[in-house]
């Protein structure tokens, strides 16, 4: 019977309802069969022949594969390949003695047919030259030679992360940048380029990122240049304080030194606007340590504040203390810093 298709594969859709799955090509052998799962991922599974069954094995009108033989039937977004995959050998011998089985040669001649079948269907996979203008189209191999001949041949890629990539006319290898680099775009070709920060432009000023017309951040500094005496008990006294306006993000950090005025007095301390509270902490200065002097650092984030912010204290067992101005001999020992970001 003659070979009358060319067909050699189906790809069936799963709908986690079918289990039985039909083929109309010929197949001389059930070694010629080749049967294959996809799961949702696209990965592909070669599945062995315990795992099917299949009809129509030496037929010439096709037959039908049945999978899963057990369990669930596979579900939507998988696919289920039956493809006839013929030996590139030849193992029939014809004698001149005996008698003559036309069958034998013919089926030797669709198997020849089945593997040219089978080897178009790999080449058409992919395209192998164009038609659409014979004068300027290129074949792949063609197009290979030109690529060869722009790059020096491939073999100059030998360093790893090395590109491939063309300019406004032919294909060229761009060698891998350095450390810090990136990959950027000058005219119409892929360059590597330096990271810089130009904080001279527009767009920064000191370290900060900044839009085109907005602020100047700028660090400022407070320091008591004076003793500030914590009089009444159990009441929140300011120390370093600054009036920096009420727009922006401010970061505020500093330190105070305060004497307690007595052993076992407990001391707090607040970074505030005068409304909102961003830092806190208390301490309790030990007893029979004199003089009693203890040091408090606060840091916070303040947007908009209302009033200037400041750093404020509270004993709440003695009137005789308050904040040190130099007890370091440094005169920074009540400190406040401000900074603008954003």
């Amino acid at each position: 019977m003659a070979l009358t298709t060319t067909t050699n594969k189906v790809i069936h859709n799963g709908n986690a309802s079918a289990t039985v799955f039909a083929y109309t090509f010929p197949i001389l052998d059930a070694s010629h069969l080749t049967v294959i799962y996809t799961d949702a991922d696209d990965v592909e599974t070669t599945l062995s022949a315990s795992q099917y069954s299949v009809t129509g094995i030496g037929g010439r009108t096709g037959g039908s594969v049945t999978y899963p033989l057990t369990g669930s039937p596979i579900a939507t977004g998988t696919k289920l390949t039956i493809v006839r995959t013929v030996p590139y050998t030849q193992t029939t011998v014809l004698s001149n003695q005996g008698g003559y089985y036309p069958e034998v040669v013919e089926a030797r001649l669709d198997q020849i047919y089945m593997a040219m079948q089978q080897l178009a269907e790999i080449v058409g996979r992919y395209t192998v030259s164009s038609i659409s203008d014979p004068a300027t189209e290129q074949s792949n191999y063609a197009l290979i030679q030109a690529l060869q001949a722009d790059l020096g041949d491939f073999d100059k890629l030998t360093t790893a992360g090395d590109l491939l990539t063309r300019d406004a006319s032919n294909y060229k290898r761009l060698a891998r940048g350095t450390a810090g680099q990136y990959l950027g775009v000058t005219g119409s070709a892929l360059t590597w380029n330096d990271l810089v920060i130009d904080l001279a432009s527009s767009q920064v000023t000191g370290v900060l990122p900044r839009t085109s017309g907005g602020f100047t951040p700028l660090q400022n500094a407070v320091s008591l240049g004076a003793n500030v005496a914590i009089g009444t008990t159990g009441t929140w006294v300011t120390g370093p304080s600054f009036a920096q306006g009420s727009s922006g993000v401010w970061l505020a950090w500093g330190t105070v030194t305060i004497n307690a005025g007595a052993s076992s007095a407990r001391v707090s301390a607040r970074l505030t606007d005068g409304t909102n509270v961003k830092a806190s902490t208390t301490t309790t200065w030990p007893s029979a340590i004199t003089p009693a002097v203890i040091s408090l650092s606060l840091s916070g984030i303040f947007a908009n504040p209302p009033g200037d912010i400041r750093i404020q204290c509270l004993n709440a067992d003695s009137t005789g203390g308050g904040f040190v101005c130099n007890q370091s001999g440094q005169g920074k020992d009540c400190t406040l810093n401000l900074i603008r970001i954003a």
